[in-house]
């Protein structure tokens, strides 16, 4: 869920692929955080490039395939798959870890949020509705639906109670500003 500033800031697609592992592997030093990491911030930077959903997912899982990842395919795969609003209504995931934190549902519910075509509040509303380890799988989908959507696409009520907020988007118009 910290890895997006990776995404936001580095342009080289192989840079940004060995920073994104080497922040991962800091406390998740697992080949499957790693390389979810590294797919998660080029599905980012390839909606940033102004990719469709669909074309940014497959630039993740193409860098899954490149690292030879199997788990992280699969996973983005399951995640093609699930709508956030059905798992929402039901509870059932059938994820490996239930949406408890592990990597691999996290990015599941991630590619879901992303490839799910509704307004980013009512997508993001339902991963948290899904329940278990809501503030990370809400952090690493929003952080997919913010690039695919923008910072208008956040709710101003969200914004006036966020710490911070000026801070945020100073960060942000920085990264802007050096794109």
């Amino acid at each position: 869920m910290r890895c997006i500033p990776t995404a936001l800031a580095v342009a080289g697609q192989g840079r940004r692929i060995r920073e994104s592992m080497e922040i991962s592997a800091i406390t998740h030093d697992d080949l499957r955080c790693t390389v979810a990491c590294a797919a998660y911030n080029e599905i980012a930077a390839a909606l940033l490039g102004g990719a469709a959903p669909e074309d940014a997912v497959a630039v993740g899982e193409a860098t899954a395939r490149d690292l030879r990842s199997g788990p992280v395919v699969d996973a983005i795969g399951y995640g093609r798959q699930l709508r956030p609003a059905m798992l929402a209504r039901t509870g059932q995931t059938f994820l490996a870890d239930d949406a408890a934190g592990f990597v691999l549902d996290s990015l599941s519910l991630a590619v879901a949020a992303v490839l799910d075509p509704r307004p980013f509040p009512d997508v993001l509303v339902d991963v948290v509705r899904v329940g278990n380890d809501t503030d990370t799988n809400a952090a690493i989908a929003g952080g997919l639906l913010g690039v695919r959507d923008g910072v208008a696409a956040i709710p101003a009520s969200w914004l006036s109670v966020l710490q911070f907020v000026d801070e945020f988007t100073a960060a942000a118009d920085t990264l802007d500003r050096g794109r």
